[in-house]
């Protein structure tokens, strides 16, 4: 009886011991583990491609210009004129897109306060500035300083 009792220990320590063995091959950080930790985080955004990545220009910026000033646009870069005077410049596949108004800003037309334009392509489309303005902006740009 105590023969059999001993087998019987014995077998749900092996039990055990196997079944430890089995959960301690499963390391922290993988796919099968449901604890994410943050080496295996920081291993999963390296394997992200950049550009998948959003940027984060949620935010639009203010600027001043001066008269003369020209500011030429990036593809799916938001302009608001807020004061002051601007002409658009244009490329030979179109103008601003006029969000406020539905309608495309054509060359040397007046830009008008508080519209939202979109340049939708970085094919040299921009603003000449006729007086000291105020625009914000968000996207990539480049200022011509007329100074």
């Amino acid at each position: 009886m105590k023969r059999n009792r001993h087998i019987w220990i014995i077998s749900i320590l092996i039990i055990i011991s196997l079944s430890a063995a089995v959960y301690s091959d499963i390391s922290a950080g993988t796919p099968a583990d449901p604890l994410i930790t943050l080496s295996y985080l920081e291993m999963r955004l390296s394997d992200i491609d950049s550009d998948t990545i959003i940027p984060n220009n949620s935010n639009f910026e203010v600027l001043k210009v001066d008269n003369g000033d020209i500011v030429e646009f990036g593809n799916s870069t938001e302009i608001i004129l807020r004061a002051g005077k601007a002409k658009a410049f244009v490329s030979e596949k179109g103008g601003l897109a006029d969000i406020t108004a539905g309608k495309d800003v054509g060359m040397n037309e007046m830009i008008e306060l508080n519209h939202l334009l979109i340049c939708p392509l970085d094919d040299g489309r921009g603003l000449i500035f006729q007086s000291e303005s105020w625009i914000m902006i968000k996207g990539t740009y480049s200022i011509d300083y007329a100074n």
